[in-house]
């Protein structure tokens, strides 16, 4: 979901600060209450066209991903566009993993095959509440790892309950 072309504001205080008070004037928006415990804010940028607030939507300590959303800010504090990827559940997740982070990169590298073990980058791994293509909610195990062959930055989301592999990109 998106919104541009917006005037709405001034928005007092710091970036962060200005993107809640948006957000809880339109709560149909995110969907959630945008307060700590489900958003937070990840990364808070200034450009030479303002400041772009981007928060993520959690789950306990557990990052929803894909799920984030910006919202940004002209120099003056008028909100201009708001961005989301949130996706709205209301079943409950567990958030306490049954396979550990080690097992999880095995399952990844199982799966990717490479050539040889050593991997240029990685592997980073995070849990996460995996989104998932079908809106199928699980916990897993986001883990990013780049190899020569198979060539390229793989991003693995394994099950962290089953070790199934849910996507390879």
């Amino acid at each position: 979901q998106s919104v541009s072309q917006l005037f709405e504001g001034p928005y007092s205080g710091n970036p962060e600060a200005a993107a809640r008070r948006c957000l809880n004037s339109h709560n149909d928006w995110a969907g959630i209450e945008p307060d700590e415990k489900n958003l937070r804010v990840v990364r808070s940028v200034e450009s030479p066209g303002g400041y772009h607030v981007t928060l993520e939507r959690y789950i306990g300590e557990v990052p929803v991903y894909p799920g984030n959303l910006v919202v940004s800010f002209d120099r003056e504090m008028y909100a201009h566009f708001y961005f989301s990827s949130l996706y709205l559940f209301t079943e409950k997740v567990s958030t306490a993993a049954g396979l550990s982070v080690a097992d999880a990169e095995r399952e990844a590298t199982a799966y990717l095959q490479p050539a040889d073990d050593k991997a240029i980058f990685g592997p980073e791994s995070e849990l996460v509440v995996w989104a998932g293509d079908n809106r199928d909610f699980a916990l897993c195990w986001r883990v990013r790892v780049n190899y020569t062959d198979p060539a390229g930055d793989w991003e693995v989301i394994v099950d962290a309950a089953s070790g199934q592999i849910r996507r390879a990109i």
